[in-house]
């Protein structure tokens, strides 16, 4: 059984304590049984709240050593410290429970009086808890420890009459013990921190400069990145926010020139790794749902220019980190930009097998969706509430650096990793980021890598994952979004035609395609949402609309070859390159080369003519063959270069008058075949008027005999005519 006022207790492996140590715990517990003397503090830094404050404590210790903690206290009373460290940590179900201040068993209870205490020149009162060494001051006698482990330590005040004062402040003391002791074999945990890189959401304009109050938060934690030359850190920036320091800066802002000076520093000098974005982060969850994927291509482009353009590097497309819920069709997109590895919120995949939740998990596997797989981490969700527990910077630091070694005496022999993301959302403070890269530099249970190094160092585990369903959380604003998906798709069909029309991006094409990126995020209202993309319709239309084609023509030719001129319209002062297709089923169009521009001939009937316009009426002279003569029409289509946009058409006729030499051939053999069917008709029509007699060339020898009356035949003119009739006689035998 346990005493209430504990003595130090033998830990297993740590010896036999000295006999005066003994002597003095058990001294110091008759005090305690007393109801603790009243001894007022020599000095102490004031406080807003009664009890205790945690201000700063050592990240770990090795093998011996000082276990510095730094507390707050009230400035005025007569009050005793109680410090308790309790067994060690077995399951990180115990260390949740012992951050809450449900701990487990004690070995070392002692209690002081402030007075006793050290005043820290930067506030507060130091407590030096010697590890497996010789205590400086006799404040606090050795604590025995002899296993590596993370061991749960309780600071808590009481009054002259032994009344706690104010709420126990639970911390925590990992321990590494040295070459030959407890942690050999110890494989450290490799620890992949991405920092979260934005300003606050919800500002409208994607350059808007960051407050006042933003702004200094932004450029305290740029700073500490830029002094993290020992850990690679992985920033994972916003767009928005870079722009809006750009602005800033150029708008006279010390603050934000400084701030973007340091994170260039950090990045030109390698510790920091600038990660691969989206123009707007919280567009991804929101596009897959729409069906609107095949954006990230384009929110990932705008993002590399800010990105290269504010901090003067590339960010690789290696791994990709997400804060946000993200799904299977992102595979396809992080597969053509040559993506190999992903970081994502572990919920946003599918559970693992009951088996390897035992422990922490801690390996990259594969993930698997449309067709492509990438090898993934889930960001440990623990670990990512920890940064948005709204305690205090340092202990919320290092909360986090104790549990990564907790994590990593789970299997110490393994060789496993975690990628260190806070929740999206969460603003990560200048403090608890110093803290935190404090306390894992150096740390011998830890081993700082970047998020693509993490995936090099961790081996992938035989195991295949999936994505899960999306945040339903999101699903009024990803159905809002989903409703605007059409709209969406034709401004950027409406922006790909005339930003090749235009020959590439220009000022104003480029703010418009920032306003349809700013379409696709969370952070605006649908109302203007739907203002912003008619606007953007409204005024790529308007560039779109100042080139034409004349009204529809009629075209003669009178020769079969010849040229058809081809007129673009073109108002205001616009250098566009555009597309020209013709279609004529009675025309044969040969290829040529116009100025500035070629020409392709799909079918002996069809021509396509990309070319420059170099003034506000264009002439292309097309040369072309009639087929035949007679009247046929011409399709004119004018489109942008890339053929993506139809501007303009007509339908204009064309008369052709020339007789082609097959023709004249062809009249010539059918005047000779009528002329030689002619002759042969006449001869034919000769020779058969040849084997009739003439009724007066065969008289009859009897010319006594009576005429018969049907032989007078009345004329034309009333005269009569005689007609012999020459009949054979039959001769009778």
């Amino acid at each position: 059984m346990r005493s209430d006022v504990a003595t130090p207790a033998p830990v297993s492996g740590s010896g036999v304590r000295p006999r005066t140590l003994m002597i003095a715990a058990a001294l110091l517990s008759m005090l305690v049984s007393l109801g603790f003397a009243a001894v007022a503090p020599k000095a102490a830094a004031a406080t807003p709240t009664a009890g205790l404050n945690v201000l700063s404590q050592s990240p770990w210790v090795e093998t011996h050593g000082i276990f510095d903690l730094r507390l707050g206290v009230p400035s005025s009373g007569a009050y005793r410290l109680q410090v308790t460290v309790f067994d060690r940590l077995i399951t990180r179900t115990a260390f949740d429970q012992a951050a809450q201040g449900r701990v487990g068993g004690f070995f070392y209870r002692q209690a002081v009086p402030l007075s006793g205490l050290a005043v820290d020149p930067s506030g507060g009162v130091d407590i030096e808890l010697p590890v497996n060494t010789t205590a400086p001051s006799p404040a606090l006698p050795t604590v025995y420890i002899g296993q590596t482990g993370v061991f749960p330590v309780q600071a808590e005040l009481f009054d002259s009459a032994g009344t706690p004062v104010g709420t126990p402040q639970s911390i925590f003391l990992e321990y590494a013990s040295g070459p030959g002791s407890g942690s050999a074999g110890y494989v450290p945990l490799s620890v992949a921190l991405v920092v979260p890189f934005a300003a606050a959401a919800g500002a409208a304009a994607p350059d808007a400069p960051p407050t006042p109050s933003q702004a200094s938060r932004l450029n305290q934690l740029s700073i500490g990145v830029d002094a993290a030359s020992s850990v690679p850190i992985g920033l994972l920036a916003d767009p928005r926010t870079l722009s809006g320091l750009a602005t800033g800066a150029a708008s006279g802002s010390t603050v934000d020139a400084s701030t973007l000076s340091h994170l260039a520093s950090a990045a030109k000098a390698g510790t920091l790794r600038v990660m691969p974005s989206t123009f707007d982060p919280s567009a991804i969850g929101s596009l897959q749902t729409a069906g609107l994927a095949g954006e990230l291509a384009a929110q990932s482009a705008a993002a590399k220019q800010v990105i290269n353009s504010t901090l003067g590097v590339a960010p690789s497309s290696a791994t990709w980190v997400f804060q946000g819920p993200v799904g299977a069709s992102v595979l396809g997109v992080l597969a053509a930009e040559g993506s190999r590895n992903i970081i994502v919120p572990d919920s946003s995949l599918s559970p693992l097998p009951a088996v390897d939740t035992e422990t922490t998990f801690a390996r990259p596997t594969l993930v698997s969706g449309g067709g492509q797989s990438l090898n993934a981490i889930g960001a440990d969700p623990g670990l990512a509430v920890d940064f948005r527990s709204g305690g205090p910077p340092t202990v919320t630091a290092n909360r986090i650096i104790a549990e990564l070694a907790m994590i990593e005496t789970e299997s110490p022999g393994l060789q496993r990793g975690v990628a260190l993301l806070p929740q999206a959302g969460s603003a990560v403070s200048p403090q608890l980021l110093a803290t935190l890269i404090a306390g894992i530099a150096g740390n011998p249970l830890l081993d700082a890598v970047s998020p693509t190094g993490l995936f090099a160092k961790v081996p992938v585990a035989p195991l295949t994952r999936t994505f899960g369903p999306a945040n339903p959380a999101l699903g009024v604003q990803e159905r809002t979004l989903g409703d605007s998906a059409p709209s969406i798709l034709a401004a950027r069909h409406r922006l790909t035609g005339v930003t090749a029309l235009l020959g590439g991006p220009s000022t104003k094409l480029n703010s418009l395609a920032t306003q349809l990126l700013l379409c696709e995020s969370l952070s605006i209202s649908p109302s203007s949402r739907t203002a912003i993309l008619g606007s953007i319709t409204a005024q790529l239309d308007r560039i779109a609309g100042a080139l034409g084609l004349p009204p529809a023509t009629a075209i003669t030719l009178t020769a079969s070859h010849g040229q058809i001129p081809i007129t673009i319209l073109v108002s205001g002062s616009i250098h566009a390159r555009v597309q020209v297709r013709l279609t004529s089923q009675r025309l044969l169009f040969p290829t040529f080369r116009p100025a500035d521009g070629s020409c392709v001939v799909p079918t002996p009937t069809e021509e396509i003519c990309v070319f420059s316009l170099s003034k506000q009426n264009t002439t292309l002279n097309v040369p072309v063959e009639a087929r035949s003569s007679g009247v046929f029409p011409l399709e004119v289509n004018l489109y942008t270069p890339d053929g993506s946009l139809l501007l303009a058409s007509d339908r204009d006729t064309v008369r052709s008058t020339a007789v082609s030499g097959v023709a004249i051939i062809l009249a010539i053999l059918a005047a000779v075949s009528l002329a030689v069917w002619w002759g042969r008709d006449l001869r034919r029509g000769r020779r058969r008027r040849g084997l009739i007699p003439s009724p007066f060339d065969d008289a009859s020898p009897d010319a006594d005999e009576p005429m018969s009356p049907m032989s007078r035949v009345t004329g034309p003119t009333g005269g009569n005519y005689n007609i012999s009739v020459h009949t054979r006689r039959r001769h009778e035998v």
